[in-house]
């Protein structure tokens, strides 16, 4: 598929990764004893992406596995009325889906808690087996996966990731990566940064967020980053697009590796709930580079789609609040 051409058709998307339970509070009341009500909803970093890619008209697929209870059948059906394609998600009659809770403060910034450890996504790879997965995935035009996607596995799965992605670069598939570092997924900080460099000479389009690599690898500004990422950018990196909060993006291409360009938020917004702001981002962009879009353009529609997520709770937010 070739991505700059706008007559081209919209190609298949195959998201990696894991899908969680997702409690988050509706209400807390004051009593003799301190007591809240909470509502039970669903996210993941590729999981989110995936599924607001496929309200934007890609083709797109979800790579990861279930347990065999009934929330795993409810999870799998929402999805599947998502328009996500689930032919590919296992079942596992052993694990469960993990679980996070969110809690929110007065600038709706969040704090997570997990429960993810023994989760059947955990072991997806060692499920899925190493061969039938590339047979799968070298069925897609672009390939997104995520830090998060990487972390949650055991050091053997890490390594056949790794594996596996570079297998599909070298058939020529587009590989879009988040580094989406969260350090309790990790051994240890320098473990992660083992992995990035292990898996950053096989990606095609970086989409990085500023305080994420500011923690893994003490790249405090986007100058810093840019010239950690420069030798990737003369190698197979097409495009490092670094999110960078209210502040917009910057969308660094290997054409003009040493030109970031700027692209800020059209319309700033108040947010309710930022959760998702960097996965609903990403799914913009992707949809919008698939279809041919420039990468400028693409930014300009991550931005949209993320200030509409970002004024909703929840990780997905309805369908009516969706861009125009």
């Amino acid at each position: 598929m070739t991505v700059s051409d706008g007559s081209m058709p919209l190609g298949s998307l195959a998201c990696i990764g894991e899908c969680m339970l997702e409690i988050s509070q509706t209400d807390r009341q004051a009593s003799g004893h301190h007591s809240m009500t909470a509502s039970i909803g669903y996210g993941g970093d590729t999981l989110n992406t995936a599924i607001y890619a496929s309200r934007l008209g890609i083709e797109t697929y979800f790579f990861t596995a279930l347990g065999s209870d009934h929330y795993s059948d409810w999870l799998l059906d929402a999805w599947q009325q998502e328009g996500v394609q689930t032919s590919y998600v296992l079942r596992d009659k052993e694990r469960l889906p993990g679980l996070y809770a969110i809690e929110l403060d007065e600038d709706g910034e969040r704090t997570f808690h997990y429960w993810r450890k023994e989760s059947a996504a955990s072991r997806y790879l060692t499920l899925a087996g190493e061969e039938t997965l590339y047979q799968q995935l070298r069925q897609m035009d672009v390939i997104y996966l995520s830090g998060i996607s990487l972390g949650i596995l055991d050091e053997a799965q890490k390594n056949s990731l790794v594996s596996l992605i570079a297998r599909l670069h070298a058939d020529g598939k587009t590989i879009a990566f988040d580094g989406n570092y969260r350090p309790r997924n990790w051994l240890s900080q320098s473990q992660a940064q083992q992995y990035m460099s292990k898996i950053m000479p096989y990606v095609t389009w970086y989409l990085p967020t500023l305080d994420d690599e500011a923690m893994l690898f003490g790249t405090q500004t986007i100058h810093d980053v840019q010239t950690h990422y420069a030798p990737y950018l003369a190698l197979s990196l097409k495009e490092l697009v670094i999110k960078d909060g209210e502040c917009g993006c910057y969308v660094c291409t290997s054409k003009e590796p040493s030109f970031p360009t700027h692209v800020a938020i059209p319309e700033k917004v108040k947010p309710k709930d930022t959760t998702a702001a960097g996965d609903s981002f990403n799914a913009g962009y992707l949809a919008a580079r698939m279809g041919g879009t420039p990468p400028k353009e693409a930014a300009l529609a991550g931005h949209r789609l993320a200030a509409q997520v970002i004024q909703c709770k929840g990780a997905i937010i309805s369908i009516d609040a969706m861009p125009k």
